[in-house]
């Protein structure tokens, strides 16, 4: 009972020393490779870029929104304006009426207004107002109803 007692103390102090003898290997080196410090560089280059370019974009859609929405309201401006005219005058627009340029801060801007009367309608005029700059146009039309004065008073 001895020696088995004196075995079992042995096996026992054998397999201590190797798993103590396999712990410092076995354990992962603390840290990073200079490898993985490069693959993460470039993922966080690569996403950032790709975030660079998606605001890039989003500001030029920005832009081109606020001059197309300028353009909207300059020539629904004009086009109020022409509303106002009776009959006569909007069949032969003053020459202040047909073109011209906004003022500050819209003085990058030009407009253009035509009124001719629909073919084969006494009553109806076709309006046009196109607002343009550099870099596009933008075309408002539309039809009136402006009928012309009937009668033995008529001129």
């Amino acid at each position: 009972m001895c020696t088995e007692a004196l075995e079992e103390t042995r096996s026992f102090a054998a397999l201590r020393m190797t798993a103590t003898a396999r712990r410092p290997s076995a354990r992962p080196p603390a840290g990073f490779t200079i490898l993985e410090a490069v693959v993460a560089m470039t993922i966080i280059g690569l996403v950032a870029v790709s975030m660079l370019a998606t605001f890039g974009a989003e500001l030029r859609a920005s832009d081109r929104a606020r001059t197309v929405l300028e353009m909207e309201s300059l020539a629904e401006e004009r086009y109020a304006g022409l509303l106002l005219l009776g009959p006569a005058a909007l069949r032969q627009l003053a020459d202040s009426l047909r073109e011209g340029s906004f003022a500050a801060p819209f003085d990058r801007y030009h407009w253009t207004a035509t009124a001719h009367q629909a073919e084969g309608q006494r009553d109806l005029v076709n309006v046009a107002v196109e607002v343009s700059w550099e870099g596009g146009r933008y075309p408002l039309t539309g039809r009136l109803f402006r009928p012309l004065p009937r009668g033995p008073h008529a001129h």
